[in-house]
């Protein structure tokens, strides 16, 4: 059986409106039942949520527009989004008046399983020289340096006729010697094969086409080497590579860092340098009078360091840190 509980009901005295406080007497309550101050109260608490409710709908909905609009301006308009946000300038002047273009970090595909093993490599990014180093501005390292030009070829060349030509007729060590007054380097042989094939394993710079003499300077018999061999480093425009750099193949062969090597150790993919010494140092892309398989970005040869010919040229790079 069970016992009801007796309810004692509670009187509740109602306070006159007009004691209320000012804000809540603006507040119209319609029908009003029981203690109005209560339900005033939670009419204000009503008409607050519901005011927090549309201001929420209205900040997630700008909130919205301006993700949407932002990202589409970071992918379909990088250059706005992006302008003065630390990324690296994709060109700059080097202390010698030289333009290098930016060769951005990432994955190739090194060798060609004839001259080397195919591998894939990953180089930070890195600026390569646009063009060759001229004349002109070995010239100017030689006057800035006090030494004197040790080619034989040196007395044949009219600096101010032949000053836009390619240099050659220098050493590894004098190539090297130019690039560290110039604040550069000689690049490394992955460097300047990344800056050649690019990251789409490209037979030439310019792509897969057989190479012709508007691509780049080869094949010649020239007697004269300043009027019928050598062309202007920034000749050939249509054979540059996908980063916008000229004569990578033809005109003068090109000194690099790396001593030559046969030897691949498989595990070294991240910035490779060669070996510690070797027979020779490496020479890419090819010459003047070369036949035109010699064009090959993956082709290698070596020399001695000391060596001077007229077909070798070089041109420098830097780091992204240096």
């Amino acid at each position: 059986e069970i016992t009801p509980i007796e309810i004692t009901p509670i009187e509740i005295t109602p306070i006159e409106i007009t004691k209320l406080p000012p804000y809540l007497r603006a507040v119209t309550v319609l029908d009003p039942v029981g203690n109005v101050p209560a339900a005033v109260a939670d009419t204000v608490h009503r008409i607050a949520v519901a005011r927090w409710r549309r201001w929420r709908n209205v900040v997630a909905g700008g909130l919205g527009v301006l993700i949407a609009v932002g990202a589409g301006l970071y992918f379909f308009a990088p250059n706005l989004i992006r302008k003065g946000s630390g990324e690296p300038a994709t060109e700059i002047t080097g202390k010698d008046g030289a333009m290098a273009l930016l060769v951005p970090a990432g994955e190739f595909s090194m060798g060609d399983d004839e001259w080397t093993p195919r591998r894939k490599i990953h180089v930070d990014a890195f600026y390569m020289d646009k063009y060759e180093v001229s004349l002109a501005l070995y010239a100017k390292f030689l006057r800035a340096s006090g030494a004197t030009f040790p080619s034989q070829y040196w007395s044949a060349a009219d600096a101010a006729a032949h000053g836009d030509l390619p240099v050659m007729g220098v050493s590894w060590h004098e190539a090297q010697g130019y690039c560290r007054w110039a604040g550069k380097r000689l690049p490394t042989e992955a460097e300047w094969e990344k800056a050649a094939r690019g990251s789409d394993g490209r037979v030439y710079p310019w792509g897969d086409q057989e190479p012709t003499p508007a691509l780049a300077n080869f094949g010649k018999n020239g007697a004269k080497l300043f009027a019928d061999g050598l062309d202007a480093v920034s000749s050939h425009e249509s054979g540059k590579s996908s980063y916008g750099i000229y004569n990578l193949a033809g005109n003068v062969e090109e000194w690099v860092a790396d001593w030559y090597t046969e030897i691949f150790d498989s595990g070294d993919v991240w910035n490779p340098k060669g070996p510690e010494s070797g027979a020779g140092k490496v020479l890419r892309g090819g010459a003047w009078y070369g036949p035109p398989e010699a064009l090959q970005s993956a082709r290698r040869y070596f020399v001695n360091p000391d060596d001077r010919s007229d077909d070798r040229g070089f041109r420098c790079a830097r780091a992204m840190t240096q």
